[in-house]
This record gives structure tokens, sequence and C-alpha cells, in this order.
């Protein structure tokens, strides 16, 4: 069963969480929380891929297109 995250987004600031009940600090652009993300995944969920293939997807979109 794959882990669910989402990105808390307001004017200032995005704050990362997974499905587990983690959250990452809160960060000023949606590209370090998705980082943040990533990072968790990895180190919390490693045999959970498919939770991260999101993660990487927006990540990599956020930084072409600076969202």
């Amino acid at each position: 069963m794959a882990i669910s995250y989402r990105i808390d987004s307001s004017p200032c600031d995005h704050l990362p969480m997974c499905g587990c009940g983690w959250r990452g600090d809160p960060v000023a652009t949606k590209l370090e929380a998705l980082a943040q993300v990533s990072r968790h995944q990895r180190r919390a969920h490693p045999g959970d891929s498919q939770a991260l293939a999101p993660a990487r997807s927006r990540a990599r979109r956020a930084a072409r297109f600076g969202n």
C-alpha cells in the first residue's frame, strides 16, 4: 500500500505532510517541500517506491516551470 503525501500551501509557505503522520518544516517554495517529502519517503518508507514516483514527478515539474 502506498503512503500518501500532501503539501499544504498558503501564500506565505508550504508544509509537507505524509500519511504516516510526519510533518516537515514550513518552507518558502513548493520545490523545497517536495524535496523534504522525497527525503522522508526514502528514509521512513524505503520499500515504497510507488509513493516516491509522484513526488519526483512533481519536483521535476516544479523545477522546470517554477511552480
